[in-house]
């Protein structure tokens, strides 16, 4: 059975990110307004809320598949994982909240990142196929 779970994604990611795109371009805008220029920033913002809004995690029997843009998806091992614990941790990760999770790994010192939006259900299901994780709620 398979279980997608998406990303929690934080309001004020959303902010900085149309922020960044869209304040720096306002003097061209109104000094020397330009079809070209709204066009280009138009695409880089949708590419960019696109991406955050595409992050999901998926469950298929004993493999966990991040897909954190539009070309990239990286599989885990259910199995080897050890233990999930909970962070705020602001490292670049496949995560668009800062109410993330690290999954460690038995062959891994850096652990995984991410955010899941149902992270409770998320780590049931995790501990369901892999009794053995250990997760630790002391942030």
């Amino acid at each position: 059975m398979e279980k997608v779970y998406k990303t929690k994604i934080a309001i004020w990611l959303i902010c900085a990110i149309i922020g960044f795109t869209v304040i720096p371009i306002i003097p061209v805008l109104v000094y020397d307004f330009s079809w070209i220029v709204v066009t280009i920033v138009a695409l880089i913002l949708f590419f960019a809320l696109f991406s955050l809004f595409d992050i999901r995690y998926t469950i298929h029997n004993n493999i966990l598949s991040v897909k954190y843009s539009m070309l990239s998806t990286t599989n885990y091992d259910i199995n080897q994982i050890r233990k999930i614990k909970d962070t705020n941790s602001i490292l670049a990760a496949p995560a668009a909240s800062l109410d993330r999770i690290e999954i460690y790994f038995i062959q891994q010192k850096t652990p995984l990142i991410i955010s899941p939006k149902d992270k409770n259900g998320f780590i049931r299901n995790l501990q369901s196929i892999n009794p053995n994780i250990v997760y630790r709620n002391d942030k």
